[in-house]
């Protein structure tokens, strides 16, 4: 019986993000501004997959689709949510993930990720707390800004280690 109240608790948890992630893409596209001109057909072509095993359990995308865990995106905020699509969605837009090659993932996806919430926070969009986490960490103040994923990938040999509860967000598919 315990078993059919948590499956029937997740399936309720996950049409209720469904419905988030789905107003947070109707929001972009009401939006009247070149932030949303550019960003409109790039995140309407991610499929939006709910993912309950993802590690950390947050949100990644594979190119062509983005996975989200429905318990991480109904603790987010609508404009956290919206956010979130378009770091996702830059994550495509640059090529991470073919971009990557025989680089450690955990540094990689931190020097991507060094690289867009830059992009996404001033198009804009809000960041979640653990977004903010590391744009705004005193190590990266002093780091230039507008650089590419390479040049953070160089510049953070231990900074991704030391900031593993979020650089690790999107497993095996992200950047």
């Amino acid at each position: 019986m315990e078993k059919l109240f948590d499956a029937a608790q997740k399936l309720r948890m996950e049409e209720k993000a469904k419905v988030a992630v789905t107003h947070a893409r109707i929001d972009l596209m009401m939006r009247a501004d070149a932030a949303a001109a550019f960003f409109v057909p790039l995140a309407l072509k991610l499929e939006m997959v709910p993912a309950w095993d993802l590690n950390p359990p947050t949100a990644c995308t594979d190119g062509r689709r983005m996975f989200y865990n429905p318990k991480y995106v109904v603790e987010q905020s609508r404009q956290e949510i919206l956010g979130l699509i378009i770091e996702e969605t830059l994550h495509c837009a640059f090529q991470h993930f073919a971009r990557r090659q025989a680089r450690e993932p955990r540094r990689w996806n931190f020097g991507c990720d060094c690289a867009i919430l830059q992009i996404v926070k001033e198009a804009g969009f809000d960041l979640s707390q653990d977004a903010l986490l590391i744009n705004f960490h005193p190590m990266l103040q002093k780091w230039p800004l507008k650089k590419s994923a390479e040049f953070y990938y160089t510049m953070a040999p231990e900074a991704a280690k030391a900031m593993t509860v979020w650089v690790d967000r999107s497993g095996v598919v992200d950047a």
